[in-house]
């Protein structure tokens, strides 16, 4: 979204003529394939700058244009943004020492610190469903794949990619968000001159070795740029687990020991040519595919069973290409069309032996699954004044996906019939037209109203032959008004609306057994194709405050949700086994308290810190009775920081993350307590000369244990009661960064 740019000694420009002064500067560099800026999705807005056209070759050129004001920070683009947005920039990525997205975004402030780990520390058969917070991810602009393949695909990508992170808080007719908010992911983009950045990790998880290597090369010669981004990891996957489940009639336990690996190779590259006349194409092929064993053995006594061994190989590959044509005009004018194809294929191999308490084996199952995906999107965008104190947007998303998948299961060595459950065949269809006007009425106030036309359909057909299909068609508005209080200060409010289409794996009758003992706190997993679309109207309003000399903002925001046909999970015994499915509530209310900070206090000039707070509550209204509980209330905290030596050459830093516990209603009779969780990650950085860095850094220095309790009433009564409790894991990293 194009940005104004406003100085604090200087008055406030129209939109028009900022957008016209960054146009005319980009044109001018283009037309004379000089080294221009890097073209990236934070682009600063000169203050001033003076241009003067000239003739050569019998054609208007213009001369070099000045710039005379600093870059724009993170904290400018957030109080200058029309909408609530919180960005992280390059700066603050490098201080957190995550290895994929996943760990990033679980460490940054105002981020849903319940985002699973992309590390395979989460035990077979104990994933469990994405959290209800769980934030929509985008990349540039758009999501990285279809289905729950691209969300996951998005969060195994290395950190080394990313150029900078915006949280987008309340829907926009861009960006529709659910609870958790939307995270846009900025890529790296082409940089003004030849630069190398390499980086090698070892790490170690107190039981096998991991490393990274990381390359970053990238080049703008004249007209054309290219960057180029590699990255080879190999972690540990080290687990151990522990369970008990109790009745009045019976007592059983069971420890988890799971040992293994994971390596992953993405490459990321973009390719830049400035046509001319303010035209520009980027071609951005992009390459992920990983490899992940794992063994687990798991002891279990009270039960005919006592010993089982579980050997999971899953080969996971992908490939996206994108092209981009982008033409920018004087008069604040911008208009983008991009076009993406992506494929991707899995294949996952197990094996689980189970022996009795005599040491025979009881049952020896082979599993194959094949799963294969390919799909398109075509996104379109233009941008220009409506009147001298508009700026228009408007904008239109087509996306298709289809998806393949083959089950196969035999049992000592005998062919099983799987049924529905050997397959299935799934698409999805998203078709969306959308526009806002960002109107400035005066210095102090920008109100931007929007509209989103949304045409949705998932449909999955097992081997069976039974279709589920589920389609929806939405109007979506939203507003947004923006109230500058005086140079630190903002006042924001937001009302908007938003749909949520239940996913191909949420409508699928397919029967996702679960490994390990069957019950409450590991069932099977299916879909119901019942399931209609939730619909959530938002209202959201804050705070912001600016402190002078950059030396920090913060902003605290309520939020109030309401939601029709609320998806949640329901866990009941069907054919003697725990499966838990997706249901709609009649109704919901979600409220949030989110509070976050930026500091460099004066006291202290080599400190800086970061954090936030939040409390959420969510209620349930149901006439059915299936939901009698409600969600208790749910509270996040995070703070980080950084020091500098008085030598400036060394950094010492850290990030402590604490979740609460809460309950949550199960079905009607069972009830599942989630065990509060903290985090404690520790570095030092020191500066080796001007391009070399050495950094050892701890993840989880406490590692704590996380359990979930549930219970199983009957007729008032408990009958059962689980416990699972997953050890926490230490990651111990050295890292060499240098930059050619």
């Amino acid at each position: 979204m194009p940005r104004q740019r406003r100085s604090p000694k200087l008055r406030i420009l129209k939109l028009s003529q900022i957008h016209a002064l960054v146009l005319s500067a980009f044109a001018a560099q283009a037309a004379l394939a000089q080294t221009p800026t890097s073209q990236s999705n934070s682009a600063t807005a000169p203050s001033t700058a003076s241009t003067s056209p000239q003739n050569v070759g019998g054609e208007a050129r213009l001369s070099e244009i000045t710039v005379v004001d600093e870059a724009t920070s993170a904290d400018d683009e957030r109080r200058d943004s029309s909408t609530t947005k919180i960005i992280f920039d390059r700066s603050q990525i490098e201080k957190i020492d995550a290895v994929t997205v996943s760990d990033l975004l679980r460490a940054l402030p105002g981020v849903n610190l319940s985002i699973p780990s992309m590390d395979g520390r989460r035990g077979r058969g104990h994933s469990g469903p994405s959290d209800r917070l769980m934030p929509r991810i985008v990349v540039d602009g758009e999501p990285l794949g279809g289905g729950p393949g691209g969300t996951m695909a998005t969060l195994r990508l290395p950190t080394e990619l990313i150029e900078r992170i915006e949280i987008i808080r309340n829907s926009t007719a861009e960006f529709p968000s659910g609870p958790g908010g939307t995270v846009n992911l900025i890529l790296r983009d082409v940089p003004p001159e030849k630069t190398t950045t390499t980086k090698w990790s070892a790490s170690h998880d107190g039981s096998a070795l991991g490393g990274r290597a990381n390359l970053v090369y990238g080049n703008r010669e004249g007209v054309a740029g290219t960057i180029l981004t590699l990255s080879v990891d190999r972690s540990p996957q080290t687990l151990k687990r522990s369970g008990a489940e109790e009745s009045p009639t019976s007592s059983t336990t069971e420890r988890d020991e799971q040992t293994g690996h994971n390596l992953g190779l993405h490459f990321i590259s973009r390719f830049t040519q400035d046509l001319g006349r303010g035209e520009q194409l980027i071609i951005s092929p992009m390459f992920f595919g990983s490899e992940r064993q794992v063994d687990t053995q798991t002891t279990l006594t009270g039960g005919t069973i006592s010993r089982e061994t579980d050997t999971d190989r899953v080969r996971r590959g992908s490939l996206r290409v994108s092209g981009e044509w982008k033409k920018r005009t004087t008069g604040a004018g911008e208009t983008s069309v991009r076009g993406t194809v992506h494929v991707d294929e899995t294949q996952a191999n197990g094996r689980l032996v189970r022996l009795n308490n005599a040491g025979s084996v009881d049952s020896d199952s082979v599993s194959r699954n094949q799963d294969k995906g390919r799909g398109f999107g075509l996104a379109a965008k233009r941008t220009f004044p409506l009147a001298n104190d508009h700026l228009g947007t408007f904008g239109l998303n087509a996306r298709y996906r289809a998806e393949d998948e083959r089950r196969t299961e035999t049992l000592s060595g005998v062919a099983r019939n799987l049924g529905a459950n050997a397959g299935s065949d799934s698409s999805e269809r998203n078709l969306a037209v959308w526009g806002q006007d960002e109107w400035q009425i005066n210095k102090a106030h920008t109100l931007t109203p929007g509209l989103r036309l949304e045409a949705s359909e998932n449909r999955t057909t097992n081997a069976n032959a039974q279709e589920s299909t589920t389609s929806a068609t939405n109007v979506l508005p939203s507003l947004h008004w923006l109230w500058r209080l005086n140079q630190g200060a903002n006042f924001r409010a937001s009302l908007a609306q938003t749909q949520r289409q239940p996913s191909i794996s949420q409508i699928s009758s397919v029967i996702i057994e679960a490994t390990g003992q069957n019950g409450l706190a590991n069932p099977d997993r299916s879909g119901n194709p019942n399931l209609k679309a939730e619909k959530t109207t938002t209202l959201q309003l804050g705070l912001e405050r600016f402190l002078e000399n950059k030396r920090g903002s913060g902003g605290v925001n309520l939020y109030v949700r309401d939601t029709s046909n609320k998806i949640l999970n329901r866990t009941s015994l069907e054919g003697g086994r725990y499966v838990e499915r997706p249901v709609n509530a009649a109704s919901a209310r979600d409220y949030s308290l989110v509070f976050d900070f930026k500091l460099k206090p004066k006291a202290i000039q080599r400190l800086e810190l970061q954090g936030n707070a939040s409390a959420n509550r969510l209620e349930i209204t149901d006439r059915s009775g299936e939901f009698v509980r409600q969600e208790s209330p749910r509270y996040a905290a995070s703070l980080g920081g950084e020091y500098k030596l008085e030598n400036e050459k060394t950094s010492l830093g850290g990030n402590v993350s604490w979740n609460s516990s809460f309950s949550r209603e199960a079905s009607t009779n069972t009830l599942v307590n989630m065990g509060s969780n903290h985090q404690l990650d520790l570095y030092a950085l020191h500066r080796l000369d001007a391009t070399a860095n050495l950094r050892l850094s701890v993840s989880n220095l406490t590692a704590p244990k996380r359990t979930t309790v549930s219970e199983r009433y009957a007729a008032g009564t408990l009958d059962t009661r689980e416990t699972s409790t997953t050890e926490g894991v230490r990651m111990f990293m050295l890292t060499l960064e240098k930059k050619w």
